[in-house]
């Protein structure tokens, strides 16, 4: 160049400008990034260090190579921006570790900057060219997607991704830097838990498990437990006892007793002694080790060496298993009630905090949804007893037990209704998955005493939306409970979606929309997986069984007497005898007349034999005063039997 010649500003060098002055518009102090310009430039154009909190400067710092393009060339219909750089580029800004850093492609035809992460630029090269043959180029095409336009929203996510890169880079080496040599903080000042390391989980769980365990944070406890060796868990008393509550909640219940049996050698304070005899009678009873009588005697034990608020949970546990063990017809103790009424007072007035009351709310109220089911399946019932022994209940004692039925319910719906309003407002899944799935229970009981004493619901307005979305309740509670880890649950869940939706489909003809086959198949999934015992689909055999009825015209209804034991017999009875007003000496009879019955359904399967009744003329007030007597009846040939009060001794003298 001459003296008189000046250094010429080339089209290039204005580009280099306007990219850079466009770059620096979006990653600015103001949006959280401090942008250095890299001199003498080694391999990077930037480092950009981040700014944490809008003000804190924090010695985390990225790369970015920045290229002006006068006229992109697009490639994949259209959808990325193609542009070759140096090879050693690339390598050198993906050494950057551990954040690497960005490319930036900026388009003056567009006056648009495009952008994309190092690392997402080497996974597609190496998708792309099935070899490493392009690292030894000296260039290197590389592809940015055109949805990656560089402005004001698309730079929250970029800062939020380079922040988490280096949050998890620092945990990482908190974590395990000492095993490599390098430095570390004192994870005792300022250094949080890193829950992906299963050294910090097991810290943590030894520190503050117990306090999640008394708050019900079951699910959270089962997802970090399943992270620590058993090995480890067996050398603390602490993990030992969380881990057999947390397994056996989540229905793993051989694996809680391995957990169990270590804690039997271990010495445990009287509250921790409390919690392990309380999992451990649980899952003895789920094995089938010990019946229900003795699981109630145990509890009972239990409860009378427990704290105040263990005793609430132990309350409830027992009704829970007094009702679910009575039988039809079997006399429910008034009792009960009462100890239901009783656990509400207690929860309200106990210290407990509100998600711990919450559930111990919803839970009793599965209990009153028992009771309720159970008297009015006993309403129900000895209205159908009496029809059947020509006998009509009082309309005074209908309108009765029809009250007290209402009043329950409303509580029961009140109580539900706020518990999951609250849930629903503090995202609490918990609640939310045993409010749903409680419902849905209820529901449940109520259908199957509707349909055993074929009470047509199905004709009342709106029926069939109410089916709909209770069956829609169980979808969700059992996703939820999924989610939460609580798999015994979700296994019921889905048991009760099943149940509704072959009561509704096969029973009424509504139409669901769910497919049971594959509800089925998820249902045997969980058996296997987490060896529940199989549950019976009830509304299965209800519906059969309705059906065969209704296809013996011979069936007179006394059929529903077949397979009661002794006690449901002389509920019945007893039912009969105050619904006549008759003195008790005639109970007798009124039993024998039920087992007559029972003994004839129980021993004689042939459809050509018929049973009668041998009636003589009396009157209501000697209803009852003479045993019943019976004649059997073949309809091939007409024959009958002599009348007898012994069927025993009449199905033996025609051969059965």
């Amino acid at each position: 160049m001459a003296f008189s010649d000046t250094p010429i500003i080339d089209q290039s060098s204005k580009h280099s400008e306007r990219s850079e002055r466009r770059m620096r518009d979006f990653l600015n102090q103001e949006n959280g990034f401090i942008c250095r310009t890299e001199v003498p430039d080694k391999g990077c154009d930037f480092y950009v260090e981040l700014i944490l909190d809008s003000i804190k400067s924090s010695s985390w710092n990225f790369a970015i190579q920045l290229k002006s393009i006068e006229n992109p060339e697009l490639v994949d219909n259209d959808q990325f921006i193609s542009l070759s750089i140096e090879t050693s580029r690339l390598g050198y800004l993906m050494r950057r570790i551990p954040a690497m850093g960005l490319i930036i492609f900026y388009s003056v035809e567009h006056d648009i900057s495009y952008y994309e992460y190092v690392d997402q630029v080497y996974e597609r090269l190496t998708e792309d060219r099935q070899s490493d043959n392009w690292k030894a180029q000296e260039t290197v095409k590389v592809r940015i997607p055109v949805r990656n336009k560089l402005c004001n929203d698309s730079v929250k996510d970029i800062h939020n991704t380079f922040q988490v890169r280096f949050e998890r880079a620092m945990q990482m080496q908190n974590s395990h830097g000492k095993k490599y040599g390098l430095p570390t903080f004192d994870l005792e000042n300022g250094f949080e838990y890193d829950f992906r390391n299963a050294e910090h989980v097991s810290r943590f769980l030894s520190q503050y498990g117990i306090l999640m365990l008394n708050n019900y944070d079951l699910e959270i406890l089962y997802r970090m437990i399943v992270k620590i060796p058993n090995q480890e868990i067996y050398g603390d008393k602490n993990l030992l006892l969380i881990a057999a509550i947390s397994y056996s909640e989540a229905g793993l219940i051989a694996d809680s007793e391995i957990f169990c049996s270590k804690l039997s050698k271990i010495e445990l304070q009287p509250s921790e002694l409390s919690a392990y005899r309380f999992v451990r009678i649980k899952n003895q009873h789920a094995l089938g080790y010990i019946d229900s009588n003795l699981f109630l005697r145990e509890l009972k034990a239990l409860e009378e060496t427990a704290g105040e608020s263990n005793k609430i949970t132990l309350k409830i546990n027992q009704v829970y298993y007094q009702l679910t063990s009575t039988k039809a017809f079997q006399l429910v103790q008034e009792e009960i009630l009462e100890t239901i009424q009783d656990v509400f007072a207690l929860v309200e007035k106990s210290d407990e905090k509100k998600r711990t009351k919450q559930l111990l709310s919803l839970w009793n109220c599965e209990n009153l949804g028992y009771w309720i089911a159970s008297i009015s399946g006993a309403a129900m019932g000895e209205i159908r007893i009496k029809e059947s022994l020509n006998g009509p209940m009082p309309i005074e004692k209908r309108m009765k037990a029809a009250d007290e039925i209402m009043k329950l319910t409303q509580l029961f719906e009140q109580t539900v209704s706020e518990i999951n309003s609250q849930a629903l407002n503090s995202q609490d899944k918990i609640v939310q998955a045993y409010a749903t799935s409680i419902w849905v229970k209820f529901f449940i009981h109520q259908q199957i005493n509707f349909y055993s004493f074929e009470v047509p619901v199905n004709t009342i307005d709106g029926f069939e939306i109410r089916i709909r979305k209770r069956i829609n309740n169980a979808a969700e509670a059992y996703n939820l409970f999924l989610e939460l880890h609580i798999n015994k649950e979700a296994y019921d869940s889905i048991c009760n979606m099943i149940e509704l939706i072959e009561l509704a489909e096969r029973a009424y003809g509504i139409q669901t929309g769910y497919g049971s086959e594959d509800l089925y198949k998820t249902k045997l999934r969980l058996e296997k997986d987490f060896e529940f015992p199989p549950r019976k689909i009830v509304f299965v055999d209800l519906i059969d069984e309705k059906r065969r009825q209704a296809s013996e015209p011979h069936d007179d209804g006394f059929r529903m007497f077949q397979g009661l034991d002794d006690s449901q017999v002389n509920v019945l009875a007893r039912m009969a005898l105050e619904s006549f007003s008759l003195p008790e000496e005639r109970l007798v009879n009124i039993v024998n007349e039920i087992k007559a019955y029972r003994i004839f359904y129980d021993r004689c399967n042939d459809p050509n034999i018929e049973i009668h009744q041998f009636r003589c003329p009396v009157n209501e007030k000697e209803k009852y005063s003479l045993p019943v007597r019976f004649i059997l009846r073949s309809k091939a040939t007409g024959i009958e039997s002599a009348p007898s009060a012994d069927m025993e001794g009449l199905l033996e003298s025609w051969g059965y």
